[in-house]
């Protein structure tokens, strides 16, 4: 209804501005003026209604949209989609959360073995020391001096099976010495 209204404004404008030439051409006075007014404010009045009517259409299909946007179903279908979004974000995560979680778990495993080792190794120095000092007359100051620095070195290096060795060798030195 509104395009016809300014097709046939349009129309006239143009009508207007053909006879406003036709009647420059007769020289006819006052008329080809009227008719020019005439015509420009048929023209902007067409120009103008034309822009109403977008503005019109234009606020109708926003509010449209905001309220299609928020509607209770588009609510839930952008909610679904967030928790969709959320869920592959998490599972492409997961192999990488394993392996964080797995190297965590297997450094904290390895400083509590080193802290088990070193723990070990003091009691089985001090195991060796006593024995040392129970029995030191088994044996001669060089050697309870020499097995105390092998003693030493074997407990900053972390040798366990050393210091095993050394345990068997003062054993059985001791039991040599008592047959």
């Amino acid at each position: 209804m509104l395009i016809k209204i300014y097709l046939s404004l349009i129309a006239c404008a143009i009508l207007l501005f053909l006879s406003d030439y036709l009647l420059l051409t007769l020289s006819i006075p006052q008329l080809p003026e009227l008719a020019t007014r005439v015509g420009l404010v048929l023209f902007l009045l067409a120009l103008s209604l034309l822009l109403l009517q977008g503005s019109y259409a234009a606020v109708k299909q926003f509010y449209r949209s905001v309220n299609d946007f928020f509607s209770k179903p588009q609510r839930h279908i952008r909610r679904l989609l967030f928790i969709q979004n959320r869920k592959m974000q998490w599972a492409a995560l997961l192999p990488f959360r394993k392996m964080q979680l797995h190297y965590f778990y297997e450094r904290q495993r390895q400083r509590v073995l080193a802290a088990d080792n070193r723990k070990q190794i003091k009691t089985l120095a001090h195991a060796l020391t006593s024995e040392l000092r129970t029995n030191k007359a088994y044996f001669s100051s060089a050697q309870i001096q020499c097995f105390r620095q092998q003693i030493k070195q074997c407990c900053k290096q972390g040798d366990t099976q050393t210091l095993l060795t050394l345990y068997q060798t003062i054993n059985a030195a001791k039991h040599h010495e008592q047959i």
